[in-house]
C-alpha cells in the first residue's frame, strides 16, 4: 500500500512538473484565460458567451484548456473583458470575441468566435486588451488604439 502511494505521488509530481513547464505566456480576461505553449500553440478556457475563446462556438465555456486552431505561430496574447487579441510570429494582428464597441478593430460591430486577421500589416510587436478597447504598438514605435 505504501509503495503504491509513493509511486502515485512520484507520477503526479512528474506530471505536474512536465505540464507546468509547457506554458510560455498566459493572460486572463474578465472570465476567460488564454495561453501559448512553448511550441507556439494557442489554448483557451473559461467563459465563452461572445466567442472569446476562439474555438468557433458560443458555447458557455470550457473548464479545461482547449487548443484554438492548429497553428503553432502565436507570439503575444491579451484577453479583454469578452474579447481576445493576439500577434503571430509573422507580426500579423488577430482578434476574436465580443465586438459591441468595435474592440476587434475589423471595422464592424460583429462578434467573431474564431480569430480573424485585423488589417494586412505585419509589423505589430505588442498588444494589450482593455475591457472594451485595445492598445497595440508597431515596430516603428507608433501606438494604436481602438474600441
Amino acid at each position: 500500500m505504501k509503495k503504491t502511494f509513493y509511486l502515485l505521488l512520484i507520477c503526479v509530481t512528474i506530471c505536474i512538473q512536465t505540464t507546468a513547464q509547457c506554458w510560455q505566456k498566459i493572460t486572463t480576461g474578465f472570465g476567460h484565460t488564454l495561453a501559448i505553449k512553448t511550441n507556439g500553440t494557442l489554448w483557451a478556457w473559461g467563459l465563452n458567451s461572445a466567442g472569446q475563446l476562439g474555438d468557433g462556438t458560443n458555447n458557455p465555456g470550457s473548464i479545461v484548456p482547449i487548443q484554438i486552431g492548429t497553428g503553432n505561430n502565436w507570439q503575444f496574447i491579451s484577453a479583454g473583458a469578452e474579447h481576445s487579441v493576439a500577434i503571430k510570429t509573422d507580426g500579423t494582428l488577430w482578434a476574436w470575441g465580443r465586438n459591441s464597441e468595435a474592440q476587434l478593430g475589423d471595422g464592424t460591430n460583429n462578434n467573431s468566435n474564431v480569430p480573424i486577421q485585423i488589417g494586412t500589416d505585419n509589423n505589430w510587436v505588442a498588444i494589450s486588451a482593455g475591457s472594451e478597447h485595445n492598445l497595440a504598438k508597431k515596430s516603428n514605435g507608433t501606438l494604436w488604439a481602438w474600441g
